[in-house]
Formats: structure tokens, C-alpha cells, sequence
């Protein structure tokens, strides 16, 4: 019994794993950018300077647009986990991934020599300024992120638990 919803058994551990795995790597990453810490040192106001670093958008932009960025991902990580609006909360994230990404490969167009700033002073795979590293870290989530919105949540998730609730009557 195996569909593409992920609801045969063997799947649903995958998709379970790929959830866990999606779910910490960008609420990790959202933590990086919420946390509090002592002003100016602060994860919000750090993020706002990662991201006015990429000089994309104007600065009355960039505050908005990293705290936004930032719950975005808080919240997606916590939809992806719990496995509610599996498929939109990846779609987000995906499009958030596609939308950094690009904004990377601008950084590299025009000679930019900055650091990322995704998950704090931490590094995934990538390390020292935005390169073509970076590229290719965030084709491996977006992979990873499209598996989840190809596949669904499977049958460990909230999803699925509304999708076997049989309809109200009006």
C-alpha cells in the first residue's frame, strides 16, 4: 500500500525523518535570528545586518523584511514538525530557499564579499563568505523540502489525522 501521499509505512518513517530533519535545520535557523541577546548584539538586529549586507533591498526594507523572514521559517518549521500544512508550509520554505538563493548568486554576480548569516555563527556545510558553496547547500534543501511537498506529511501528521476524519454533516 504504497501512494503518493506517503501513507504506506516504510514511507511515512522516511517522510517522518525528512519532516524532523527540514523541521530543525530552519527552526534552528529561526532561532538564530529571534533569539534575545544583549543590545546591539541582539539575533534580530544581527539577521537585519546579514541581510542589509546582500544590498537588495532598501533600507526601510530590511528590518521588516528579517523579522519576517525570521517567523517565517519559525513557523514553517513548526507546521512542517507537527506535519500540519505539511505541503504549504514546505512550498514556503522552498520559495524562501529559491528567493535566497537567487539572492546569493546576485551577491556573486557583483563581487560581494559577505558572510550568510542563515543560521548565526554556525555553518552548515558552507564555510567563510557566500560562494558557490552556498548554491549548492541550498539545492540540497530544496530537495529535501520539495520531497515534502511532492509526498505530503504521510500518515504520522497531523495531515493525515484531518484528511481520515470523515466530513460533518451541515
Amino acid at each position: 500500500m504504497s501512494n503518493r501521499d506517503g501513507s504506506a509505512v516504510g514511507s511515512s518513517a522516511a517522510l517522518l525523518l525528512v519532516r524532523v530533519a527540514v523541521a530543525a535545520a530552519f527552526g534552528f535557523s529561526a532561532w538564530q535570528k529571534l533569539k534575545p541577546g544583549i543590545p546591539p548584539v541582539t539575533g534580530p538586529q544581527t539577521f537585519a545586518l546579514s541581510v542589509k549586507s546582500y544590498q537588495i533591498l532598501p533600507e526601510a526594507l530590511v528590518s521588516p523584511a528579517a523579522f519576517t523572514i525570521a517567523w517565517v521559517e519559525a513557523i514553517c518549521a513548526l507546521l512542517i514538525l507537527t506535519g500540519l500544512w505539511t505541503r504549504a508550509a514546505a512550498t514556503t520554505l522552498g520559495l524562501a530557499v529559491v528567493a535566497f538563493t537567487l539572492g546569493v548568486i546576485s551577491v556573486i554576480m557583483r563581487g560581494i564579499d559577505i558572510t550568510c548569516g542563515c543560521f548565526g555563527k554556525f555553518k552548515f556545510i558552507c564555510t567563510g563568505p557566500v560562494s558557490w558553496c552556498k548554491v549548492g547547500e541550498n539545492s540540497i534543501f530544496l530537495a529535501t523540502i520539495l520531497v515534502l511537498v511532492m509526498f505530503g506529511a504521510g500518515r504520522w501528521a497531523l495531515d493525515a489525522r484531518s484528511a481520515a476524519a470523515p466530513p460533518k454533516p451541515a
